[in-house]
């Protein structure tokens, strides 16, 4: 199912891409009927990678095009090539917070999951633009803790928890990092 998915969910948003030429349908504004569409293999995959690929070569100043190759490089596991992607996409756009933490998500990624500084920097940039971001407080949290700064990793964590409540959208996630961190102070 999560192969399907990996293959299914970018295959899709490439094929609406091209075949509309409205990235904003890419990202779930309209409804795409899947019957509509026939089965993906990943040849077809591929095929639509490159093809997106050669595009960028004739319009490298396209962030939604350099947007959608680095999701579609993470949705397919390639987080090596999903990270200049997104790092052209913001050298276009600038620091969105959603583009900042698809970034930082593809760093980690790229380096086996570890949050390392240039992550931790690129949260702290969403969480100086949007200091409530429950994302961002996630991942800032997490890094505090993998550098050892439990405390700290706490006091993100707490309030990425408290938002969440806030927002009647509580995260078993974070509840459970909580309490390890805890357990262990």
């Amino acid at each position: 199912l999560v192969a399907v998915v990996a293959c299914v969910v970018p295959a899709i948003s490439l094929t609406t891409y091209f075949n509309l030429g409205t990235p904003q349908l890419a990202n779930g504004v309209a409804a795409i009927d899947p019957s509509a569409e026939p089965p993906i293999d990943q040849a077809t995959v591929d095929a639509m990678v490159a093809q997106l690929e050669q595009r960028l070569v004739e319009h490298p100043d396209s962030a939604e095009g350099w947007l959608l190759l680095g999701r579609t490089y993470m949705a397919l596991g390639r987080f090596d090539e999903a990270v200049p992607a997104l790092a052209r996409a913001r050298e276009l756009v600038g620091d969105t917070p959603q583009l900042l933490l698809q970034y930082a998500d593809a760093l980690a990624m790229a380096d086996g999951g570890r949050i390392g500084d240039e992550v931790r920097a690129l949260v702290s940039r969403v969480l100086e633009l949007e200091p409530e971001n429950v994302a961002a407080l996630w991942l800032a949290g997490l890094g505090a803790a993998e550098a050892g700064e439990r405390k700290q990793a706490l006091d993100y964590l707490r309030q990425a928890q408290a938002i969440s409540a806030r927002n009647g959208t509580p995260k078993a996630e974070v509840e459970a990092a909580i309490r390890e961190l805890e357990a262990v102070m």
